[in-house]
């Protein structure tokens, strides 16, 4: 893949589902598929690892959950080795062919298989009375006041005059815009918002009972995260002949325990979430 083409990971690997992030297909619907990012993949992680060197509470939970995934012998301490194997395990887990390498297929079963947690989550927080299918009011609700919320100027629709002096809203209206408005006026009504996740819910209701359950939900949990999981087989795939080869898929973590190990012992553990600078790429604390 040439340098110019190549997507840059849009989001911390081990961020959570959360209200901020894609937390649900609930909250998704309305961030587009640019949002959110390889979501947590945990033992399955392929983002960019300098995301997992946030200061404060959020770092050292980053590094907590990375030792819960990759601590193979339970003892509390992380080393590379065993995010080596790790991964190499689910690189031959998921190589079908048994030919060394993930094409994008083998690679969607593996996204497919981490983000299932998240995607019950995100049919939990839609079924709000918890008898495991979702009705269509139930999918609407999360968005029924979407417009009245955003309207600044009070004119009933969103479009850009709603953006102004509101930099860091722009790029979310955008998305917005994109997925919902259907006639392309630049102008986003509720009644569009609606008439979207109509079609969604009906799309992806198999059985025609007006309800989804979990396995009709899923499919649409599918669909909506291809794009995030399209653009991080590119992110690995480091040389762009459309197939993900060990070497590719344990690069992204290879130099992550000597990153983070802030005591310099060899190993990540509780001690190396004590306060100090964290180190750069080339090993040298900054």
């Amino acid at each position: 893949m040439r340098k110019g083409t190549k997507f840059a990971l849009v989001a911390s690997v081990f961020a959570i589902a959360g209200a901020a992030g894609l937390s649900s297909m609930a909250i998704a619907d309305s961030r587009g598929s640019h949002g959110g990012g390889h979501h947590g993949m945990g033992k399955h992680a392929d983002g960019h690892h300098g995301k997992w060197h946030k200061r404060g509470k959020r770092g050292k939970k980053s590094m907590y959950r990375m030792i819960a995934r990759f601590d193979t012998n339970d003892d509390g301490k992380l080393t590379q080795e065993e995010v080596d194997t790790t991964r190499k395990d689910l690189h031959a887990k998921n190589d079908t062919n048994k030919d060394g390498k993930l094409n994008l297929e083998e690679f969607e079963t593996l996204w497919v298989d981490f983000t299932n947690r998240r995607m019950v989550r995100g049919f939990q927080r839609i079924d709000v009375n918890g008898d495991a299918v979702i009705t269509l009011e139930e999918y609407l609700e999360p968005f029924k006041n979407t417009v009245a919320r955003r309207d600044r100027n009070d004119d009933n629709v969103l479009d850009a005059n709603d953006r102004k002096g509101k930099k860091h809203r722009g790029r979310g209206a955008g998305r917005m815009m994109e997925r919902f408005d259907a006639n392309e006026d630049g102008k986003l009504t509720q009644e569009e918002i609606d008439e979207v996740r109509k079609k969604a819910f009906a799309k992806h209701d198999a059985n025609k009972d007006g309800k989804l359950d979990l396995a009709e939900f899923k499919t649409r949990w599918i669909e909506f995260t291809q794009p995030r999981m399209v653009r991080s087989f590119q992110y690995i795939d480091r040389d762009g002949d459309a197939v993900i080869t060990v070497k590719e898929y344990l690069k992204p973590f290879s130099t992550v325990v000597a990153r983070m190990d802030r005591n310099e012992d060899g190993v990540l553990d509780k001690d190396d979430r004590k306060r100090g600078r964290h180190k750069g790429s080339d090993g040298e604390k900054k």
